[in-house]
């Protein structure tokens, strides 16, 4: 019993931080976009005549999910690097 109470007292104690909190709603919205692009690709390919067309329409979307992957990696290294100025500036007056 007593490890119980320890670990109930753990968990309390423990607190997502908001970084916690900023990492896990861009791996959300990284996680919806791709759903929705492998959504996508199945419908092109079941909607696609020949093997040929597929591959082309198949392709098309995984560049376009790459890039979007890309611009929101770009977003988020932009959204951080306002929060490491002022660390690199306090490490370059001493």
């Amino acid at each position: 019993m007593d490890v119980v109470k320890y670990l109930r007292e753990v968990a309390r104690k423990c607190h997502l931080s908001d970084t916690a909190d900023d990492e896990l709603a861009r791996l959300r919205t990284e996680n919806e976009f791709l759903r929705a692009t492998l959504d996508s690709a199945d419908q092109a390919m079941a909607a696609a005549p020949i093997w040929h067309t597929q591959h082309r329409v198949l392709s098309e979307i995984l560049i376009g999910g790459r890039r979007k992957l890309a611009e929101l990696d770009t977003a988020r290294a932009e959204a951080a690097a306002p929060h490491a100025q002022p660390a690199e500036k306090a490490l370059s007056r001493h």
